[in-house]
C-alpha cells in the first residue's frame, strides 16, 4: 500500500469514527429526551403542559379539528390515531410504585391496532394512558392507529402474571404499516 492510499484510509477511518460519534451522540440524547418526555407525560408536570402548548401553537388548528367517526362511534384524529371509543371510559390515576411500568409503545400493524384478535386487562392494573386520561386497557388502544387489536394488553397481563409489574401503564403511537403495493398508509 502506497502512503496516499494509507492517509486516504486514515481520514476516512477518521471522518467514520466521527460521524458515528455524532450519530451516538444524537441516539442518546433523542432517548433521553424521550425518557424526560415519557416521565413528564405520567406526571402531568409544567413541562408537559409546556410541550402541548407549543403543540398547539405550531399545528394549525383545522388540522386539529380534523376528526372521522366509524360505524361503532370510534373516533380517529388526522393522524388516524384512535382518540375515542365509546366503549372506554376514564379511570383515576393508579398509584405508581417501584414496580410500575410505564411503557411507551409504538411500531407498525403488531403495534397499533392492527391485529385481529382484541385482548383487555385482567385486572385494574394494565392502564391506557391518552389526552391526560387512564382507562383500563383493552383493545383498540387509544393513541394508536386501527381499531383491532395489539400485542400490548397481552404483553402487560403476561408481565403482571410473572411478577415483573404490578402495573402496566401503556403510552401507544403505533402506527399501521405501508402496504407494499400503493405506498398509502393502510389504517389497519
Amino acid at each position: 500500500m502506497n502512503p496516499n492510499e494509507n492517509n486516504g484510509h486514515i481520514r476516512l477511518s477518521k471522518k467514520t469514527a466521527t460521524l458515528s460519534v455524532y450519530l451516538l451522540s444524537i441516539g442518546i440524547v433523542s432517548v433521553m429526551a424521550l425518557v424526560v418526555g415519557m416521565r413528564s407525560a405520567v406526571n402531568d408536570d409544567a413541562l408537559f403542559h409546556a410541550a402541548l402548548h407549543i403543540k398547539q401553537m405550531i399545528l394549525p388548528q383545522e388540522a386539529l379539528a380534523t376528526q372521522k367517526t366509524n360505524e361503532f362511534g370510534q373516533v380517529t384524529n388526522e393522524f388516524s390515531q384512535l382518540i375515542k371509543d365509546p366503549t372506554k371510559f376514564p379511570t383515576q390515576a393508579p398509584t405508581v410504585t417501584d414496580k410500575t411500568m410505564v411503557a411507551f409503545v409504538f411500531g407498525q400493524s403488531n403495534s397499533a391496532n392492527g391485529e385481529g384478535e382484541r385482548f383487555q386487562a385482567k385486572g385494574a392494573n394494565v392502564f391506557n394512558y391518552f389526552d391526560s386520561h387512564y382507562y383500563i386497557a383493552s383493545d383498540p388502544l387509544l393513541g394508536a392507529t386501527g381499531t383491532a387489536g395489539s400485542m400490548w394488553t397481552i404483553t402487560a397481563n403476561k408481565l403482571i402474571e410473572k411478577n415483573i409489574a404490578d402495573k402496566v401503564i401503556l403510552i401507544a403511537a403505533g402506527v399501521g404499516g405501508l402496504p407494499s403495493n400503493n405506498g398509502e398508509m393502510a389504517v389497519s
